[in-house]
């Protein structure tokens, strides 16, 4: 699943988007589920910069460019 604007039903996608907006005051680009995150975890990756953008291609390293959250976390 991914959605490109805050999730309309109260679950996860909707906790994730939220909690991503209060930490980093600003709102992702896009999130997206990840069932096996670094090959163990599963939960919602907020991505700050969409594929192409200028800004991942001068110095920003991949680290920057999301945030996940587990979905136990939510």
């Amino acid at each position: 699943m991914e959605y490109f604007e805050r999730p309309r039903k109260n679950g996860s996608a909707q906790k994730a988007w939220d909690k991503y907006c209060e930490e980093h005051h600003q709102e992702p680009k896009y999130i997206y589920y990840s069932p096996s995150y670094q090959y163990q975890y599963k939960g919602w990756i907020c991505e700050w910069f969409m594929p192409g953008d200028i800004m991942a291609h001068i110095g920003y390293g991949a680290a920057m460019k999301h945030t996940f959250y587990m979905s136990a976390d939510l």
